[in-house]
């Protein structure tokens, strides 16, 4: 039986080497800095494809590369949130990790858009795909892998890769080249 990880091998097609996918230590290092643990079709996604763009639109973040990578962004957000903070209660799904129900970025788009975790479960392989940080965001109500999927296949309202059709299939993940490791 055919995973949704196999299927997304099959969807996209890597223009070269991947960049940044992550030792057994590093990966360690990173959880212990995010004080908990990826979702697991993250860390299958980061340490096959590494630093990547999908079709020059979507980039994946990268707790391994130095600039442009997850813990630039994770900051900014927290500093935000910081700043927000009397406006943004914690109980609102807007509110970023580590408070409940809070939101970890692990994605960017061209145009400035962010794709997130809301992180309302102590299992992160239970958290789902949130867009953007403010009071038009959407959550899609499902995690990662089958986001990218439902993507891909042009099955999401409001967010398609590539072309968003069959026939546009497999669609182009290009690696992103850092100078260097975190």
């Amino acid at each position: 039986m055919r995973t949704n990880f196999d299927q997304l091998r099959e969807l996209l097609v890597l223009s070269g080497e991947p960049a940044h996918t992550g030792s057994a230590e590093q990966w360690a290092e990173a959880h212990q800095r995010l004080q908990g643990h990826f979702p697991v079709d993250y860390l299958q996604f980061v340490s096959t494809f590494g630093y990547c763009e999908i079709e020059f639109h979507l980039r994946v973040l990268n707790p391994f590369a130095r600039n442009g990578g997850f813990w630039d962004d994770l900051e900014r957000e927290r500093a935000i949130d910081l700043e927000d903070f009397e406006l943004v209660p914690p109980e609102d799904p807007r509110a970023f990790f580590p408070r409940p129900k809070g939101m970890i970025p692990w994605g960017s788009t061209d145009d400035g858009g962010s794709y997130l975790w809301v992180t309302h479960d102590a299992d992160p392989d239970r958290w789902t795909v949130f867009k953007d940080w403010d009071l038009a965001g959407k959550d899609y109500g499902v995690g990662m892998e089958e986001f990218l999927l439902a993507g891909l296949r042009g099955q999401l309202d409001g967010f398609a890769l590539g072309a968003g059709f069959p026939e546009a299939l497999p669609v182009r993940l290009d690696p992103i080249v850092d100078t260097a490791s975190s």
